[in-house]
């Protein structure tokens, strides 16, 4: 999420000053490039894990700050306080560099696996963690700098006070939220690959290009909520989550702070960097901004704070960066769109297939535009989103190709013989890209086998345990050292105890609803119970605020009193459903642990309780959840 070192309170005279700062910046990359003080003739490698923090009972564990304490510097926090990062050292592209990436990241992660275990936990390697619940989403569970609370209060103001999500899938989710928090449900594998000013552009572009068929090989969160939608339901999720831009009448073009762009670049890194500048305002600000073009006077490398703050709040799925290493600027291209996970080996392999495929497609056709309409470009990285492996696309010269045929027939040989002849170790490529080989050839990369994980579950055990039971999974079969292309899938045979006295209602309870407002009739209702096969109907008011249930007792009651004759639509002197719905039956919130709602249910004679929470209906739970709960369903 960027530099931590902002203000959280801006006065007029601040943002101004940062808004005159991010020019001067600009102003100096450009006399950097064109005086050619940006590094030439190296190419490195370089990448940033982030990873989720699980508890005992494998749900979200807000201990990032208690982790800290017993990490190394590497460590630093993400948006949420159940997530986690470590920036790995930079690598030369070359020799057995995939290899000791490999080595580094793996001793990262093991020492995360070690300091959570320390704390009763654990370390989870997945795009979205499966057991993660919308009330996890709470400002509490922020991460304690106050960069992020600056920025949740500065998007959240240009974004109107709230984020629609909106995702349809195999499932579908509708909801909104009021805070960035959102976007702390991602977390990812970011990696970079260092290039000169002069290339920039080419790579750039083919980096776009290959990002489609990279995010269909290594797809890796699907399910959010306990809802199946995209098999790398990310690129949506953090699209929405920080979406600042207000719905107009007007017919008027916009971006979002979260893209895959609008457009080929054409010759410089500068047009990035100047689009996102003109299209967004400045949201938060530094210390004092320094003066580039001094430093440079003294024969100092300026840091272009100002940019890289406005640059840290700019999400491209693949995104331009300044640095300096020993002194000495430098231009890299981040890659965003990759899922963490499921495993070191498979992270490792992603990056192989994504650094091949764009030096391999930079070699074959030097300049994409020529070969590839932007359009289908972008079309293809959403198609690869949604479908995974099933995705397919629209590739050089308008020619169409299936997702696995592309990877398989033409990306793998092509980046094979590019890493190789970028010098590095022939076993090595071997290793990597065998990983993705394997994987589509078994067409199994972690979305695919999430999905059919739960599939063979859904008819044993209900929702809340079979996200756990795919997210202990996980766990193990990465301990286990497989890639993802070889894992088993899981069962859900074994009996779990989820613990009545720690599962909550908003895990199991019914949220595709049949509800009615107070002003429609009771047949009505009666026509909707029996269609439905519900005994009970919520009312909600016209504002979606839940203000009562009406039973299947009370409409046969009410209709009982009217002899109909045949072809009557309804009884003489209907009345509204408000007449006879019940105001005071008892409700429970999302939060309530399944053996309180039960000893609810049980001291009230209820057989439903309704969820509510603000007011809004957002559930409902009956006996039958209660006993799927317990009693895993049989075979």
């Amino acid at each position: 999420m960027g530099d931590q070192r902002v203000r959280t309170e801006s006065s007029p005279e601040a943002r101004r000053a940062q808004q005159r700062a991010v020019p001067r910046d600009l102003e100096a990359l450009q006399h950097l490039i064109e005086t050619e003080r940006i590094e030439t003739g190296v190419r490195r490698i370089g990448a940033e894990q982030e990873v989720f923090l699980v508890g005992s009972d494998w749900r979200p564990s807000p201990s990032c700050m208690a982790m800290l304490e017993q990490l190394p510097d590497d460590f630093t926090t993400e948006l949420g306080a159940y997530n986690l990062e470590c920036n790995l050292p930079p690598l030369g592209f070359g020799g057995d560099c995939l290899a000791q990436l490999e080595d580094s990241l793996g001793g990262f992660v093991a020492q995360a696996d070690d300091t959570a275990a320390n704390l009763g936990g654990g370390v989870v390697l997945t795009g979205i963690l499966p057991t993660l619940r919308k009330s996890d989403l709470e400002l509490e569970n922020m991460s304690p700098q106050p960069r992020y609370r600056a920025l949740d209060k500065a998007m959240t103001r240009a974004a109107g006070g709230s984020y629609n999500l909106d995702i349809a899938g195999i499932d579908e989710l509708a909801i909104r939220h009021d805070s960035v928090m959102l976007e702390s449900c991602c977390t990812s594998f970011q990696f970079h690959l260092q290039v000169e000013p002069q290339e920039f552009a080419r790579l750039y572009n083919c980096a776009q290009a290959v990002t489609a068929p990279v995010v269909a090989a290594c797809a890796n969160s699907p399910v959010l909520f306990g809802k199946r939608l995209w098999h790398e339901t990310r690129i949506p999720l953090f699209q929405q989550s920080i979406d600042t831009r207000h719905a107009s009448y007007d017919v008027r073009s916009s971006r979002a702070r979260v893209s895959f762009g609008r457009r080929w670049v054409d010759d410089s890194v500068m047009q990035l960097f100047r689009e996102d500048v003109a299209s967004f305002r400045t949201l938060l600000h530094g210390a004092k901004p320094e003066d580039p073009f001094g430093l440079l006077a003294r024969g100092e490398v300026p840091g272009l704070g100002a940019l890289q703050i406005h640059n840290g709040t700019v999400y491209r799925w693949n995104r331009a960066c300044y640095g300096a290493t020993g002194g000495v600027p430098h231009l890299r291209i981040e890659a965003r769109a990759v899922a963490s996970g499921p495993t070191v080996l498979d992270e490792v392999a992603d990056a192989a297939l994504f650094w091949g495929a764009l030096l391999a497609l930079c070699n074959e056709v030097g300049d994409v535009r020529e070969r590839l309409d932007f359009k289908d470009a972008r079309r293809n990285f959403n198609a690869a989103a949604e479908f995974g492996l099933d995705a397919r696309f629209i590739w050089l010269d308008r020619q169409r190709f299936d997702a696995v045929d592309l990877i398989l027939e033409r990306m793998l040989p092509a980046a094979r013989q590019a890493l190789l002849a970028a010098g590095l170790d022939g076993a090595d490529v071997e290793r990597y890209l065998g990983v993705i080989e394997g994987r589509l050839e078994n067409r199994q990369n972690g979305a695919a086998w999430q999905l059919r994980s739960l599939a063979g579950m859904s008819g044993r055990l209900g929702a809340a345990r079979s996200m756990v039971k795919l997210t202990e999974a996980m766990n193990d079969l990465r301990a286990a050292g497989l890639a993802v292309g070889e894992w088993p899938l899981v069962t859900g045979r074994e009996v779990m105890d989820m613990g009545a006295d720690k599962t909550t209602v908003e895990e199991f309870m019914t949220t595709d609803l049949v509800t009615v407002q107070p002003d429609e009739s009771v047949s009505q209702v009666a026509a909707l119970m029996t269609w439905q096969s519900v005994r009970h109907v919520p009312v909600e008011n016209s504002d979606g605020e839940y203000v009562g249930i009406i039973s299947s007792l009370e409409v046969i009651e009410h209709l009982s009193k009217y002899d109909l004759h045949e072809g009557q639509a309804e009884p003489p002197g209907e009345v509204a459903v408000e007449t006879i719905m019940n105001t005071a039956a008892p409700v429970i919130g999302p939060q309530t642990v399944a053996n309180e709602a039960v000893a609810h249910m049980r001291e009230m004679e209820a057989d439903c309780l309704p969820v509510v929470r603000d007011g809004a209906l957002v559930g409902i739970v009956s006996e039958r959840d209660f006993i799927h709960l317990v009693v895993p369903r049989p075979d």
